[in-house]
């Protein structure tokens, strides 16, 4: 027997859901300012100097993580105002 062939065309698929990319916004933001509340702390006592890498750290992974997800929101809103599907 023949295979039956079946012609269809898949949408692409964006990962994740689109409401999760405000989640991470506001998750991001809420990182920066418990970062920049660590570094504060860090600048006050001197045992603690030595670890203000952390808080810059997770700044820096937040920005990037702020970034990428208004990228994602920004893509979505450009594929509904030219009438696309975002998903």
């Amino acid at each position: 027997m023949k295979k039956k062939k079946t012609f269809f065309y898949k949408k692409e698929i964006i990962p994740g859901n689109y409401k999760t990319d405000y989640a991470i916004l506001i998750f991001a933001a809420f990182v920066i300012i418990f970062s920049l509340t660590g570094i504060s702390v860090c600048s006050q006592y001197e045992p603690y100097v030595k670890y203000v890498w952390v808080p810059i750290l997770l700044i820096i992974l937040s920005f990037m993580l702020m970034i990428l997800s208004t990228f994602r929101i920004l893509k979505r809103l450009k594929n509904v105002k030219n009438d696309k599907q975002p998903f």
